[in-house]
């Protein structure tokens, strides 16, 4: 196949999968509206973390991401269980089959940190619009995601929260809604403005003054944790660059001394038992190193 030739085909390629995903992404935000609950537990809580993350919390989502989640399982053991033991291969593959899980709760974490730093802009904003509006909390939330700024998580969340509290018609459909809302934050913070919310669209009572309360709090809070805040600049760059650039060196320095070439490397680091094993305990405890460094230090702002 020619140069032309394969241009040609990777654009069509690229155009059917963006129509595709564009396709996916109108009918997800179609049933958004009518979108049914699971009532498995795991079901339920891989549809959360779809809405959340990628704005998908239909049925059709989540069979996608199983399926997914098992071609990558499926294909990992595939590629390692004839050549290491079926222990290992199975091993790997629950790893492979995790892959998608851990990228969602990454995604989602570190969002719900990005948002938490928000929160002071956006208790504020709702506050000052919740009483130009006549303590309407409908129109309030409405106004704020139309003009907020500095806290794209936030707006973002407020948009479809609004469009939500447009569309509700009944209290158990209220309470989904705003549980939505507190899985997307994640934070105590978040909690007390959801209530005050509920009380302020179900009832109509007059939340003014616990938003103003829970506006001082979290700028007290604010104010303690950027007095206390220590950065760990030496274990993240341990973990970003020293890790990474060791295992080039590594690479490098063995093919060098033992006199391999790449090819024989990369047989020996991929086509062996023990080479394969090593490989996975090098990128598990990496990663490991990397998760548990990152709940450390990017820790949310809460009160």
């Amino acid at each position: 196949m020619k140069m032309p030739e394969l241009r040609d085909c990777i654009r069509l390629a690229v155009h059917y999968l963006q129509s595709w995903k564009q396709k996916f992404v109108n009918e997800e935000e179609w049933k958004e509206g009518n979108r049914e609950r699971f009532q498995n537990h795991a079901a339920e809580h891989i549809r959360r973390l779809l809405q959340v993350s990628l704005s998908m919390g239909t049925k059709k989502s989540v069979r996608y991401f199983y399926g997914i989640s098992a071609g990558i399982g499926a294909a990992v053991f595939l590629l390692t269980v004839r050549r290491i033991a079926f222990l290992g291969a199975a091993a790997a593959c629950i790893m492979g089959m995790l892959l998608p899980y851990l990228g969602l709760r990454c995604l989602i974490q570190g969002r719900q940190v990005a948002g938490s730093h928000e929160g002071e802009i956006l208790v504020t904003e709702i506050l000052n619009n919740y009483k130009i509006n006549y303590c309407n909390m409908v129109r309030a939330v409405e106004v704020t995601a139309m003009t907020m700024e500095g806290a794209p998580y936030s707006r973002k969340l407020l948009l479809n929260l609004s469009r939500g509290l447009n569309r509700v018609s009944g209290s158990s459909e209220l309470k989904l809604l705003l549980e939505e809302f507190r899985f997307a934050m994640g934070t105590s913070w978040a909690d007390i403005l959801a209530d005050d919310i509920y009380l302020a669209c179900q009832s109509g009572i007059r939340v003014t003054e616990s938003l103003s309360d829970l506006a001082k709090s979290m700028e007290q809070v604010r104010k303690i944790e950027e007095f206390s805040r220590r950065e760990h600049n030496e274990a993240r760059a341990i973990l970003r660059y020293l890790i990474p650039l060791g295992s080039v060196v590594m690479t490098v320095g063995g093919i060098y001394f033992f006199g391999l070439t790449p090819g024989q490397w990369f047989y020996y680091q991929f086509q062996t038992e023990t080479g394969i094993v090593w490989f996975l305990m090098w990128l598990l405890t990496w990663m490991t190193a990397a998760g548990v460094h990152l709940l450390l230090t990017n820790r949310k702002f809460d009160l």
